[in-house]
């Protein structure tokens, strides 16, 4: 029916029909019902049941319940029991017996796990235990695009051969092959969870890389541009509030605060500016990052993501984003001058944006010397950027001499103040700056129709449109500072917002209303 698992149960939802049958085999069928998805979502359940596998499967499988049937629930509830009990137990036989318990006997999966265990007791070399998957649990045998037995069985292969190396497991993962990015982020979540950040270290640097961002593909466009810390946080504090415990939040709730080990959620360095987490040098906390200036007399900056400036979805599935700071919001960030530094140093807050012609900009706010061992708050209100998005911020800094600032916290609060309008030159990001959330949306000849029907307040033609969160107005910026009007040519259909030219109408259908 759709274009799979997940959607068909989208359109069933859409139509009225509730979960389970939404996803069940006998609306759906078998092959449909047990595809891959309920696999690929399920390690947040696991994380909101620490020790308790049997909440963590019952999660599971309520969840996947609304898109899947049958072997994809069996699949989703042993991934989750497994990296539930992880917290608490090492042992990756002991984790698969824990999970194995909660499933049907007779089900494809359990049968699966029991032959793959026997076949690696008998032959330690994955590769040739690889082989005897495909010929006896290859897509061959479980029809559809990416069914979810031959999947598991090689996240269960390479938690037995790999024993619990993280590197190791996730080589065997990825040369596996079927649906390597899902199977590999399942198997890193457990091990993961089962290790901790001790089974990260040694060999490759597996965070370094990362710098602890994340971009996430999620209709909360608010959400796209995040981080490690931020996300841990969001998942600890959901599994608090299922207990009614109190939200954690460090620092009074800033966005970026450092307090987990390691920590430098997204921030980078100019040269001659390195970054480093180390603990004390906080007023509210036990960790801060470190600013360690080497260049004597110039200006560095470290800043961290707001926004994904870049709009190619070439390689990762596409972003609904929008900027997580706004113009007139007010950015307040912590700092403390160390105390062995030889000289005053000047700290600047700094966020990055676009001119109207699409080149990246600084924007400069509120600067402090901070003499040796000063603490101090620095305060901004975010200047106006005619409607382009804020794609960085941080701070900069300057001294006399090598020297180290440590930034506690950096957070921002307030209403925006923004007008989102079309770009005074030729840029085009500020088409980038919200979430297209509107009926249809129509992009041609260098402008923007949003066709916004049964949203309006008002009558069809009385110049009034709602579109998202925009303030209601009767005029849209144009190029030519003309506004836009609903166009009455298209009978029977919701009208256009349209820029209306000497010539009529940029619709192309006649003339403006």
């Amino acid at each position: 029916m759709g274009n799979s698992t997940a959607h068909t149960a989208y359109l069933r939802l859409k139509s009225g029909i509730e979960a389970p049958a939404s996803g069940s085999i006998a609306r759906n069928g078998k092959v449909i019902a047990e595809q891959i998805e309920s696999q690929i979502f399920v390690d947040g359940w696991a994380m909101l049941a620490p020790g308790d596998p049997e909440f963590a499967a019952d999660l599971a499988r309520r969840a996947s319940s609304v898109s899947h049937d049958g072997e994809a629930i069996y699949a989703a509830q042993v991934l989750a029991a497994m990296e539930a009990q992880a917290f608490v137990e090492p042992d990756i036989n002991a984790l698969i017996n824990t999970a194995v318990r909660l499933i049907p006997p007779d089900s494809s999966i359990r049968r699966m796990i029991e032959d793959l265990r026997n076949w690696h007791a008998a032959e330690p070399n994955w590769r040739n235990t690889r082989l005897r998957i495909e010929q006896n649990y290859g897509p061959s045998k479980f029809p559809g695009a990416i069914h979810i037995v031959p999947n598991q069985a090689l996240i269960i292969l390479a938690l037995l051969c790999g024993d619990g190396d993280f590197g190791c497991s996730l080589i065997i993962v990825n040369t596996s092959g079927e649906d390597t990015d899902c199977n590999s982020g399942n198997v890193g979540c457990l091990l993961g969870i089962r290790g901790g950040l001790r089974g990260l270290d040694g060999g490759r640097d597996w965070r370094g890389p990362i710098n602890d961002r994340m971009l996430l593909s999620t209709a909360d466009g608010g959400r796209s541009v995040t981080d490690a810390v931020n996300e841990t946080y969001a998942i600890v504090n959901a599994a608090r509030a299922l207990r009614a415990e109190p939200p954690l939040k460090p620092k009074g709730g800033a966005r970026f605060h450092f307090e987990l080990p390691g920590a430098t959620q997204g921030f980078r360095a100019e040269p001659g500016l390195s970054l480093e987490n180390v603990a004390h040098h906080s007023r509210s906390g036990t960790c801060s990052l470190a600013l360690r200036y080497r260049r004597a007399g110039r200006s560095l900056m470290a800043t961290t993501p707001t926004f994904e400036a870049t709009d190619d979805a070439a390689d990762r599935y596409a972003l609904s984003q929008c900027p997580t700071l706004y113009a007139g919001q007010t950015l307040s960030v912590g700092l403390k001058a160390d105390a062995g530094n030889a000289t005053p140093v000047t700290c600047q807050v700094i966020a990055r944006s676009f001119n109207p012609d699409d080149v990246s900009v600084n924007l400069y706010g509120t600067r402090k010397v901070l003499q040796p061992g000063e603490v101090a708050t620095l305060d901004w209100r975010v200047a106006d950027t005619h409607g382009a998005p804020i794609t960085d911020i941080g701070v900069s800094v300057t001294a006399d001499a090598i020297a180290t600032v440590y930034l506690d916290w950096l957070g921002w609060d307030g209403a925006p103040d923004v007008r989102l309008s079309r770009s005074a030159g030729s840029g085009t990001q500020w088409r980038r700056a919200w979430v297209k959330a509107v009926d249809h949306w129509h992009t041609f000849v260098a402008r923007i129709l949003l066709s916004v029907a049964r949203r309006r307040t008002r009558p069809a033609h009385s110049g009034y449109a709602r579109v998202g969160q925009l303030r209601r107005e009767r005029r849209f910026e144009g190029t030519n500072g003309q506004g836009r009007r609903p166009c009455r040519t298209r009978s029977g259909a919701a009208p256009l917002l349209c820029a209306p030219s000497p010539q009529g109408c940029h619709c192309g259908a006649g003339q403006g209303a």
